[in-house]
């Protein structure tokens, strides 16, 4: 009897109609950690997270689904996710997500019963150095978690009361805890949380909502009994239990203060009457401006950021319109009322007192540190296209200069002033600016635009949806916006790869804010061919996935319909002497698709070849791919 009952177990167990499987999604950024870790602390969890009875779905599979079934997964909550999870059969999911506290990173991982949002398992990692053994080590823990069935086919452990408390608990030493929840609200209690900060409840003036992943651990620590109907950083409406990762105010006043005692930046660099603080002179793109501000440790200082125009002009001299409290109109509440448009408001009094002659000396007489050439601001400008505003210090003044130049620029920060003097958009208008925009990017791209810049230009750098709303704003304006037609094209792959691993690669890439790519048919590759009349859409050539014509013996004739000779350009995105790769295959003559072999679009000639698509080891021709998406 006993050998029988061990055989029915053994088949339950191992019958693929019981079997576990789970998911790993995208690790997220948070909190200044790099995307370039992160997708390393992804792949080395992925690579050693081997939880026994369970098998994992790729997450191309995953997204691919999702894609079908009209859900975005960078936005759906576990509920959401639910019947693309279905539908593969995947059992749980793993979320995992990646802060920096200071100089060290925490990666955060749950193991989540799919269409939940209680963890069954949570483990976390602590580095400053290499990632790898860490997350290694995390991978292998959480799967030994896992064995004792809560994960699969045995039963969850019944959750322990909440705790009761008096004052804050504290999680690993850095996460304290509000004593009690509060609310269930409507929506985000911003005004709430501001008054219990004013009043410096248990000591506190920091706390704030809780990531997914600290509500994850609430759980598991027993401060709440699970996650359903508590508000996180992606649930704006519920219960709230408030957290913070900061000391205690006290702590940070008296840290701030032995902090300006001891500060090692040169006091040359600070302007009492203004109260800011300056770095030392660098020079960059402007996107690469920004982020070496918000990552800069200078002076034992890492609260740098790039200025904004009106923080600029306190480092004018010599030119009495322009400095700090002179007659020109150009300041940050301007831009904030105008959306950085110069050319929608036609007062010229604005304009007045905002330049000085050239000096002939080279502009350092207009500078307090003697600085020369222009220098970039945080601000940006619907100008030429769209471009940020820099100070001249040669002719004293502001102009738009092209975000991809290189520019000197000095980071700010504020030891004797507010913040909020410069900060004109609160965190809670920021994030509906940012939803709105979101929204409308497939649909009204100018208007996407315009929402994401009024953001850009007065939210607070360290708002999360300000580097949101910047990522987006320079996908949709730069180099990398490239929309066709009704399609928008992605940047085009770093390296060459067989058709295979391209399919694979648009649809697991995550750009602008997208994760919706796709590989383009020969018929969207065409829209992006020219100075080639035969091989553009409407052309001579017959090759169309869209009228059926794939055939190279059909659909290739007469000779020479389908290919160019002539010294141009033929990409509308400036390819050139590279195949780009399709999703179409060839067929016969009588219509049967060839699996090996796909058209593609040979820029240097302008012309439609094909190519082997690769066999059963990966071998084959390889060309760079272009992904795209309606």
């Amino acid at each position: 009897m006993k050998h029988l009952f061990f055989a029915v177990f053994l088949f339950l167990i191992t019958n693929p109609l019981f079997a576990a499987n789970f998911t790993v999604i995208d690790f997220m950024a948070l909190d200044g950690a790099e995307q370039a870790l992160v997708s390393g602390a992804y792949d080395t969890f992925t690579g050693n997270f081997k939880p026994a009875g369970f098998t994992q779905i790729s997450k191309f599979k995953v997204r691919k689904t999702a894609q079908d079934m009209g859900i975005q997964l960078s936005t759906a909550s576990p509920q959401q996710m639910k019947p693309v999870m279905d539908k593969l059969k995947v059992t749980h999911i793993v979320f995992g997500k990646v802060r920096k506290i200071n100089s060290e990173y925490v990666v955060t991982v749950s193991f989540i019963k799919a269409g939940t949002d209680a963890p069954l398992a949570t483990d976390e990692a602590h580095f400053s150095g290499s990632h790898v053994e860490p997350v290694k080590a995390l991978a292998l823990n959480l799967a030994k978690k896992l064995r004792g069935g809560n994960g699969g086919g045995g039963k969850a452990q019944a959750a322990a009361p909440a705790k009761v408390l008096n004052e804050p608990g504290i999680i690993y030493g850095y996460l304290k805890v509000f004593p009690k929840d509060l609310g269930p609200f409507p929506n985000d209690p911003e005004d709430i949380i501001n008054n219990i900060n004013a009043a410096r409840q248990f000591g506190y003036n920091t706390w704030r909502v809780p990531t997914e992943n600290e509500l994850a651990l609430l759980v598991t620590e027993g401060y709440i009994k699970n996650a359903q109907g508590y508000m996180s950083d992606a649930n704006s409406s519920g219960k709230l239990r408030l957290v913070t990762d900061k000391k205690t105010a006290k702590e940070l006043e008296e840290e701030a203060a032995a902090e300006e005692a001891s500060r090692s930046v040169s006091d040359n660099s600070l302007n009492e009457a203004s109260g800011l603080q300056w770095s030392n002179k660098n020079a960059m793109k402007w996107d690469e401006a920004v982020e070496y501000c918000k990552n800069l440790n200078e002076g034992g200082f890492s609260d740098w950021r790039l200025p904004t125009i009106a923080q600029l002009r306190d480092l004018v001299t010599n030119c009495p319109g322009l400095e700090s409290n002179g007659g020109c109109g150009l300041t940050d509440d301007y831009i904030y009322r105008i959306n950085g448009d110069l050319t929608r408001e036609q007062d010229e009094s604005v304009y007045e007192m905002c330049s000085c002659p050239s000096d002939e000396s080279g502009g350092s007489k207009y500078s307090k540190f003697g600085d020369e050439g222009d220098f970039w601001s945080s601000t940006i400008v619907p100008v030429k296209g769209y471009r940020a505003l820099v100070l001249g210090f040669h002719r004293c003044g502001f102009k738009a200069k092209d975000l991809d130049d290189q520019r000197y620029f000095r980071c700010v920060r504020f030891p004797q002033t507010s913040l909020s003097k410069y900060v004109k958009m609160s965190n809670s208008e920021a994030k509906n600016l940012y939803m709105q925009a979101r929204a409308l990017a497939d649909t009204n791209t100018e208007k996407t635009k315009e929402l994401l810049l009024r953001i850009v230009n007065s939210a607070d750098m360290e708002d999360k949806h300000y580097e949101k709303a910047k990522q987006l704003l320079l996908f949709l304006i730069g180099s990398k916006a490239k929309k066709i037609g009704g399609l928008m094209w992605s940047e085009r792959s770093s390296s060459m790869m067989n058709w295979n691993a391209a399919k694979e690669y648009c649809e697991g890439l995550s750009e602008g804010g997208f994760s919706d790519w796709r590989l383009p048919n020969i018929d969207e590759l065409r829209t992006i061919i020219e100075n080639c009349p035969k091989t553009e859409p409407g052309g001579e050539c017959k090759v169309s996935e869209r009228s059926g014509c794939l055939s190279f013996n059909e659909c290739y004739k007469p000779w020479g319909s389908c290919f160019c000779h002539a010294s141009k350009v033929y990409s509308k995105l400036g390819d050139e002497n590279l195949y780009l790769w399709s999703s179409s295959h060839r067929t016969d003559e009588y219509g049967n698709i060839d699996p090996n072999i796909v058209w593609n679009v040979h820029f240097a000639e302008g012309d439609e070849d094909g190519g082997e698509l690769g066999n059963a080891n990966g071998v084959g021709f390889e060309h760079y791919v272009r992904c795209v998406r309606e």
